[in-house]
């Protein structure tokens, strides 16, 4: 039997078109058949994307850059009927297969209780910022991010209440408005933000690239901490990306790893 898992939502912006070759090649290696990607952006790429992923063009080009990166995704949200979607950032890439069986698990606690409006499905909620144990599932805790903490509003991969997520972006502009007066927004609302915990960072539903593959610090670089050997040898060899190109995580000080450091 099929699992369904629910819509992933991926807005992405003209100049990061590029990173749809890669995130094609990742979501076909390593997620199933059934999954449904919206891409929703301005220009349509010129090159083939995957098949799971449906580009939609929200306007013929992007105005008021990133100050109105909540106004384009919420006027697309605002046209589905989905009650629940995954909603992640385009440089997100997969890292490895997901659980899909706690995938659904997390969709039915959505469905069965309104009052949820986010469940991280990475472990970053249970890495930085406070919070506490709600129960405990075999080898996995489900933790509460606590009203009045940090972060209880963030743009890693996570299964969101589609009315909860419409809410947080209506009061919000950029991506870091969205993660930093969200969350303090969030505060007012009465919504639980909800994620797994593990001692061993064995057992998360998902996991993907930490903190993007676009890299902040320096330019026309890729990030793929995160990513096996194997696989970046098969995508330079697909020339989805060259050697060159490639770093090692995202470093607020010094000298960012090359590939081959």
């Amino acid at each position: 039997m099929k699992v369904k898992i629910p819509k992933i939502i991926m807005p992405i912006c003209d100049d990061n078109l590029f990173t749809l070759k890669m995130s094609s090649y990742l979501f076909d290696k390593y997620w199933p058949k059934q999954t449904a990607i919206d891409v929703i952006g301005f220009k349509t790429p010129d090159f083939e994307i995957s098949s799971k992923m449906n580009f939609v063009s929200i306007a013929p080009k992007q105005e008021g850059g990133a100050l109105n990166w909540s106004k384009y995704i919420l006027s697309y949200l605002e046209s589905i009927e989905d009650d629940q979607v995954i909603f992640m950032l385009e440089d997100f890439f997969p890292t490895k297969s997901p659980n899909v069986q706690l995938i659904k698990s997390v969709n039915n606690l959505l469905k069965s209780n309104k009052k949820i409006g986010r469940f991280d499905l990475t472990f970053d909620s249970y890495s930085f910022g406070k919070f506490t144990t709600v129960k405990k599932i075999k080898n996995l805790t489900i933790i509460n991010k606590e009203k009045y903490t940090e972060y209880r509003i963030t743009t890693q991969p996570s299964l969101w209440n589609r009315l909860f997520l419409i809410e947080i972006l209506k009061n919000t502009t950029t991506p870091w408005d969205f993660e930093i007066n969200g969350t303090k927004y969030s505060n007012n609302l009465d919504y639980q933000i909800l994620a797994f915990g593990d001692e061993t960072y064995e057992n998360f539903p998902t996991y993907w690239i930490h903190k993007g593959a676009v890299s902040r610090q320096y330019p026309n670089k890729i990030n793929v901490l995160g990513i096996d050997l194997q696989t970046i040898k098969e995508m330079v060899e697909n020339e989805l990306f060259q050697e060159s190109e490639l770093v090692w995580g995202m470093w607020n000080h010094g000298k960012i790893p090359s590939f081959h450091e």
